[in-house]
């Protein structure tokens, strides 16, 4: 898992992804997530292309825009911050889900 995203399928499918992810989305709210990769801004853009109305998604990208410009990485996140804003976690079904992923693997 990425902020605002989730890895690449290199191995096992996209209901093994979903899956692990409805696993993640079951810790307690103030879980830190910390990533490997900094590519929450990319991926921000990718959200808000298909969650344009989401005001708490808005407001985290103001709040990663002033991060890095003053050099701050965006790590961690909070399970919380996620849960409003990362539309894979915010997939309801596999469907969805799968379409993110293709969709997110080509942007």
């Amino acid at each position: 898992m990425f902020s605002l995203s989730c890895g690449r399928l290199f191995e096992g499918t996209y209901e093994d992804m979903f899956k692990s992810l409805s696993l993640i989305k079951t810790f307690d709210e103030e879980t830190l997530i910390y990533f490997g990769h900094e590519y929450t801004l990319n991926n921000a853009k990718f959200c808000i292309r298909h969650d344009p109305d989401n005001e708490n998604l808005k407001k985290k990208i103001d709040s990663i825009n002033k991060d890095v410009k003053a050099g701050i990485p965006t790590v961690p996140s909070v399970l919380k911050e996620e849960l409003e804003c990362n539309i894979f976690l915010k997939a309801e079904n596999i469907e969805t889900f799968s379409k993110l992923r293709d969709l997110k693997d080509n942007f």
